[in-house]
């Protein structure tokens, strides 16, 4: 009796430590390239409620110099951010790691070379890949690699605004898969031809007009929003960088009303600066066709109301 009493009891005990040694430390960590200036992502997703994670660097100047470091209390996923401030043209990287049933250890080393972006068009909605790759260390210790790839619409080259003045920054997005959202940003701007001297309220203007922009957030990706305040005439739709006597603030960019027959003379185009982990400067060029609206005003629309005279 007594040893059917203990045999149950074992299998229990073992089955227990067998489950608490699988555990894996985390589920991924995931770095983005190294520049030469501004930051470097680093992406920790765990089940883990002990986690402690050092990342380290090595290169000609610096020895296993500690660039983020973390104990982690709670499962999740966290977002940090490495300076670069130790990083060379070429460099060596390695995650050391433990828990409370993990013993210290280290990862497989890989390279983080210092990347130099370059230039992109986007093109008629075409996904664009990244020519650089991120770093995903699994919880065995190795390591893969994963190019990001963006996806885009209202990118084709041909804008047909909805209402026949107003540029819509929400009718333009980018969209990527969810475990890279974290690894995206870019400084836009949206630069339009100062035809007839259309923005000469706006800052700055003078052959051209830049509209500086930031990014909102959506779920899977990416829309535009205005950076800085912007006004614009209710009546004439001219916009200003500065409140006015008969302007509203506005999230919009317009095209004032006496000059939508030259809509043709209007180039644009997007400027993406430091665009994804590749920091590229990426470019889209695209042709304003205002169609007239239904009903409106008799100079911009297919009907109006004419007041007849006496």
């Amino acid at each position: 009796m007594k040893i059917l009493m203990i045999f149950p009891l074992l299998l229990t005990l073992f089955s227990g430590l067998k489950g608490r040694a699988t555990t894996p430390p985390f589920t991924s960590i995931t770095i983005s390239p190294f520049y030469n200036k501004g930051e470097s992502t680093i992406v920790v997703e765990t089940r883990s409620n002990n986690l402690r994670f050092l990342v380290f660097i090595q290169n000609d100047v610096y020895m296993n110099v500690s660039v983020c470091e973390d104990t982690i209390t709670k499962a999740g996923t966290y977002i940090y951010k490495y300076d670069n401030s130790y990083t060379r043209n070429k460099n060596m990287v390695f995650i050391r790691y433990y828990t409370d049933t993990i013993p210290t250890t280290d990862t497989q080393h890989f390279s983080r070379n210092i990347l130099r972006g370059g230039y992109e068009f986007i093109e008629d909605n075409k996904n664009l890949i990244s020519d650089s790759d991120l770093v995903i260390v699994k919880s065995d210790g190795s390591f893969s690699t994963r190019k990001i790839t963006h996806s885009f619409i209202g990118f084709d080259g041909l804008y047909i605004p909805s209402f026949y003045h107003k540029i819509d920054l929400a009718d333009f997005q980018i969209f990527l898969a969810r475990n890279d959202l974290s690894f995206f940003n870019c400084n836009p701007s949206l630069v339009i031809t100062n035809y007839n001297n259309i923005f000469e309220d706006i800052e700055g203007a003078n052959e051209t007009a830049t509209f500086y922009l930031k990014l909102k957030k959506q779920i899977s990706g990416y829309s535009f929003q205005l950076r800085d305040d912007l006004y614009v005439n209710q009546e004439t739709l001219r916009l200003s960088s500065t409140p006015k006597e008969g302007y509203v603030k506005t999230k919009h960019i317009y095209l004032p009303v006496n000059e939508m027959q030259n809509q043709d003379k209007y180039e644009c185009y997007f400027s993406f600066q430091e665009f994804g982990i590749d920091k590229d400067l990426v470019l889209h060029n695209f042709e304003l066709r205002a169609l007239r609206n239904l009903f409106g005003d008799c100079q911009n629309s297919k009907y109006c109301i004419a007041r007849r005279g006496k």
